[in-house]
Parts: structure tokens; sequence; C-alpha cells
């Protein structure tokens, strides 16, 4: 679960995901050792094909039986914005090798959702 704020006359928009233990909450691809959760926003102008959209990403994650700790994703739009805006929410696996971490095959396991659409 999560919690979505967005504030269009000021651009503000937060995602809240309160404490959760990861290996129950999360079902992990085989393989994955760890995930990054991905939020990015857009205000779209449809006519003219351009986009004012900002991304952010939260630290790497164990994918284990150990509670998270409350996290919070912020991205700031532009102000009173008169198109539409987009909010997707992502979650990327990986696998940890020594000290490195790799896209769990490349990112095929990943799963995104467009998570509100928010009309002028």
């Amino acid at each position: 679960p999560y919690n979505l704020s967005y504030t269009r006359s000021t651009g503000e928009l937060n995602v809240d995901v309160p404490s959760f233990i990861p290996a129950q909450g999360i079902a992990a691809p085989q393989g994955a050792s760890h995930y990054q959760l991905q939020l990015a926003a857009c205000a779209l102008d449809l006519n003219s094909k351009k986009n004012l959209g900002q991304a952010i990403e939260s630290s790497i994650l164990a994918w284990d039986d150990v509670a998270t700790t409350a996290l919070s994703l912020p991205l700031s739009l532009p102000a009173a914005s008169a198109f539409p805006v987009f909010v997707l929410l992502q979650i990327a696996f990986l696998e940890q090798v020594n000290a490195d971490y790799y896209p769990l095959n490349n990112g095929a396991f990943n799963a995104c959702s467009i998570i509100k659409v928010d009309l002028p």
C-alpha cells in the first residue's frame, strides 16, 4: 500500500509507503535479492508534444523478512499546470553479486503502473 498526494496549485507530489516486510508484501521473481521503487510524473502538453516531468527513485532495498522504514518519494511539478498530469510507480528488481547490483534479467520482471491521472 502507498498514499499519493498531489496539489496542482503548488505542483507538489508525494508518495508515502508505510513500513512493511518486503518478503511478505512483494512477490519478487526468482533470483531477486533487492528492489527499488521509482516514481515519475509529468504534466503532458498533448498539443505541442512537450512534457514537464520529474523522476525519483528510492535507495536499493533488500528483499527480505526485515520490516522497512517508512519511505517518502517527493516530486515537484510546475505549479498550477494547465495540462494533464500522469503519475507512474515502478518496482525494479535487482540481483546483488559481490558488492554490485544488477537489473534482474535486464529489467524483464519490473512492473510499472499509472497510479494517477489528474486533469486540470
